[in-house]
């Protein structure tokens, strides 16, 4: 997809761009979990604050608190320490959602 902006008023001109993203695997990845997640009607935000990759609310964001932290797992990534993410789930009182 390219995009083409121009304001003659202006007599600016910007020149065309090659959307790229996702660049790595692992955005590809994280992409698929937000557009199965917003599918389903939850509504996501950043997880960084929480240790995971999204927040998963019910409903607005503005107005109920999240229930989840959902967690992005590549396929091939071995689960090392899932006690560890269990405990972090219990530790900020969300469940935490492995994807």
């Amino acid at each position: 997809m390219c995009i083409h902006l121009a304001d003659p008023r202006v007599g600016l001109c910007f020149t065309p761009a090659e959307w790229t993203f996702p660049h790595t695997e692992l955005q590809a990845l994280n992409y698929r979990v937000f557009r199965d997640l917003w599918g389903r009607g939850y509504h996501l935000t950043s997880g960084l604050k929480y240790g995971g990759d999204f927040l998963v609310y019910p409903g607005d964001p503005c107005l109920v608190h999240s229930h989840y932290v959902a967690i992005v797992l590549p396929w091939q990534q071995p689960i090392r320490d899932l006690v560890a993410l269990g405990r972090l789930g219990a530790k900020v009182k969300k469940n935490v959602l492995l994807c």
